[in-house]
């Protein structure tokens, strides 16, 4: 994502400072209290003997009582996603938007949306009748929503394919009468389906079945007589017959070999504009697969798959357009929005410099209106640009809210009554999941929210005036502001909501919020930590008492470059570093390790060390927050979620669930599960992805077997999942998508 390019250059840049913290730290413009800061040497550990659990061969029973299984009730969008594709509508006043959770009508001028329909699941494709009178979603399900100009859904919406669809395309007919559509999923690639709009029926062109792993492509010829077909290792586009499937141009003539994705038909219906080897773009007969024409361009015309109406056509067929830029996935070959002169196919202006940041956003779709074109950006922007003009610069028109959810995934109060998301491009949203209602949202560049237990204030920190802020989430007022530098995974407040815990010039600081005291969290063991490290996690326990906090190098796996240090509120206030262990893991942001794990009570805390990743150096160690030392040690084991203050489930080497007991050192096998995403709290139940279709989530039971006992199901079917977790009060499930998109889902045991 192009804002995470950004934001780690700047927890990179601000790292730098920390390699020597003990000889140069300097504190932020407030004083902190004296009797506040503290710097001790660790505590004395005593190591607990080693031990290594043997595999068992039948799983302990379920004990009496224990839940078994999971009902996972009706799922609810959290947010719209990212943009899927948009267009323009006759006229240029209105712009119809597909998000990865649903379909939205937007007004060009101002930026306000006019209508939103969700979607019954993921958005893969999207197309508008020419008309500008119905609108067609394909849907991973592999269902087509059709939806009309006011937003209503059309009774014809229908199960049109297979379920389980991976990839697929959409694409009305020029009369507005027809709807094609292709999907591909796991191990199949599907025929292109046609649907007559008025009469619901649905008919299948003979000989257009294509290959699993190619992305459907389709382009009607202006008469409708004809379709394309995406295809590899041909030498020309596939296009047939719509009615007959046939072949209406020879794919391997002889000659370059040109694009399988075709962008555009020409108004003449003689002409197929596709990318060409030489760069540029090619202007081919049909159907003799010829080059006709040649539109140069000094970098070469990508066709990716997936991407619609990159190459689009001014009514009056005078000039042609690229739109260029960044393409899925923030990959930017350079690129630049491009226009030709069709009169002597030579080039009339190409755009150098897009608007500011503009540059690194995706462009979603591009439109002539008169002698300038219209353009949407995936982070909401909508500018026009005077392409006649070559003094002109792009003009920014409207804004619209845009907040796919960042790769961060979400965060929950603990008491599971709010949740909160960063959106790609700066920007947070407040939800209440029981009413899947949006409650509060903050504008861009907020970012990087914590709650507070009860939901009822939250702390976002501003990249660009590098503040850390506290807001009333009820009324959307500012409570109180400190300086300060990011922290990977954000700020946290204590359980009790007496201290927030932060950064400022890359130092963890504790602000006593009922006072303007501060703790100046500085290790023992600051020499250590490894160039470029940032401040990654804050981890409190749940009495408020103890703190761990956790630097690392982002996107690094070396030894050493995790330093996690476990610190401790004494009698008189103060703030005691107990010890320190390393763990390359600290900064990972996909369902990132169990770093720490406190028991209810926060009378013992679980971690996890792992010092190097080739030596698979990984160790689990408990350790009593009253007795002051370690009272377990497991080689090769990662902490899971306590079930009492005195059992922990956990993984061990190998690959088994087991709980170990504090007090007596005995260890109770499970079932293996290597693959744990997450654990829900009280240690009964894990969660994973799902391997096989319906794409989603599965829950497991610890003792079962996960091939064959599955305790309950969640379906999610963005392209990827890319983070899933649990609530803190174990009521809820929730999963994030590459497509931007969240989904969570009410969770009850038995």
């Amino acid at each position: 994502m192009q804002r995470s390019a950004s934001y780690f250059v700047r927890l990179v840049v601000l790292g730098i400072g920390l390699v020597s913290l003990s000889g140069c730290f300097h504190l932020p413009t407030f004083t902190p209290t004296p009797t506040m800061t503290v710097s001790v040497p660790p505590a004395t550990q005593t190591p607990f003997p080693t031990s290594e659990i043997a595999p068992t061969a039948t799983p302990t029973p379920v004990p009496s009582g224990e839940p078994k299984t999971v009902t996972v009730g009706k799922p609810a969008w959290i947010g719209r996603g990212g943009m899927v594709d948009a267009v323009f509508l006759p006229g240029n006043k209105q712009i119809a938007i597909a998000w990865g959770s649903g379909v939205s009508l937007d007004d060009v001028a101002t930026g306000d949306e006019l209508w939103f329909k969700p979607a019954p699941t993921n958005v893969l494709a999207f197309d508008v009748q020419p008309q500008g009178k119905q609108f067609a979603a394909a849907l991973a399900d592999g269902s087509i929503l059709l939806l009309d100009a006011a937003g209503i859904a059309d009774p014809l919406s229908i199960q049109a394919a297979a379920p389980n669809a991976e990839a697929g395309d959409v694409a009305w007919s020029p009369d507005g009468k027809t709807l094609a559509f292709q999907f591909i999923g796991p191990t199949r690639g599907d025929p292109i389906s046609l649907l007559d709009v008025a009469s619901g029926k649905v008919t299948q062109a003979p000989h257009t079945t294509i290959d699993s792993s190619v992305t459907p492509a389709l382009a009607w010829s202006p008469d409708g007589s004809a379709l394309t077909v995406a295809t590899l290792g041909d030498t020309c586009p596939h296009v047939v017959d719509s009615r007959t499937g046939l072949a209406r141009m020879d794919p391997v003539a002889k000659g370059s070999l040109y694009s399988a994705f075709p962008q555009l038909w020409l108004p003449d219906g003689k002409l197929l504009a596709v990318g060409s080897p030489d760069g540029g773009v090619a202007l081919l007969r049909v159907p003799e697969c010829n080059q006709s024409r040649y539109l140069w361009s000094a970098t070469r015309i990508d066709v990716t798959p997936g991407v619609k109406r990159a190459l689009f056509i001014d009514p009056s067929g005078k000039w042609l357009a690229f739109r260029g830029g960044v393409l899925p996935l923030g990959f930017d070959n350079g690129q630049p929005f491009t226009v030709w002169n069709l009169t002597n196919d030579s080039v009339l202006v190409q755009m150098e410099k897009p608007l500011g940041a503009l540059a690194q956003r995706r462009r979603m779709a591009a439109a002539f209106d008169g002698n300038s074109i219209l353009i949407l950006y995936e982070s909401g922007e909508i500018t026009r640009w005077n392409f006649t003009d070559p003094a002109a610069a792009e003009q920014r028109i409207s804004q619209m809210q845009s907040l796919p959810v960042s790769q961060l995934g979400l965060a929950w109060s603990a008491d599971g009554s709010r949740l909160a998301f960063t959106g790609s491009y700066g920007g947070v949203e407040v939800w209440d999941p029981a009413a899947a209602q949006l409650v509060r949202r903050f504008n861009p560049p907020q970012e990087m929210p914590a709650f507070s237990a009860d939901g009822h204030k939250v702390a976002l920190f501003d990249p660009e005036k590098k503040m850390e802020t506290i807001y009333d989430v009820a009324s959307g007022g500012a409570l109180r502001s400190l300086e300060a530098s990011p922290v990977l995974q954000g700020a946290a407040f204590s359980p009790d909501g007496h201290y927030l815990a932060f950064a400022a010039k890359g130092i963890p600081l504790v602000a006593d919020l009922e006072s303007t005291h501060f703790s100046s969290l500085v290790p023992a063991s600051a020499d250590g930590l490894a160039r470029g490290a940032v401040l990654a996690r804050l981890i409190w326990s749940p009495d408020s008492r103890a703190l761990v906090t956790a630097f690392s190098v982002p996107g690094s796996d070396n030894p050493g470059t995790g330093l996690v240090v476990l610190w401790q509120f004494e009698s008189g206030g103060s703030l005691r570093e107990l010890g320190s262990f390393y763990n390359i893991q600290a900064a990972s942001l996909h369902n990132p390790p169990e770093l720490a794990v406190f028991n209810k009570a926060g009378t013992r805390v679980a971690y996890q060390s792992f010092s190097d990743i080739g030596a698979n150096q990984t160790q689990l160690i408990i350790y009593d927050l009253v007795l002051h030392k370690e009272v377990v040690t497991l080689d090769r084991t990662m902490p899971g979620a306590w079930v009492n203050n005195d059992v922990l489930l956990a993984l061990n080497s190998h690959s088994l669930l087991e709980r170990v007991n504090v007090l007596t050192g005995d260890q109770e096998a499970g079932f293996g599960n290597n693959q744990v995403d997450a654990y829900a709290p009280g240690g009964i139940f894990t969660m994973q992805q799902s391997s096989t279709y319906p794409r989603g989530i599965l829950i497991l039971q610890w003792q079962s077997d996960p091939n064959t006992q599955i305790a309950g199901r969640a379906v999610f079917e963005p392209s990827g999942i890319t983070a899933d977790g649990w609530s803190p009060d174990g009521r809820w499930i929730w999963a994030t998508g590459s497509d931007g998109t969240a989904r969570i889902w009410p969770v009850t045991t038995h």
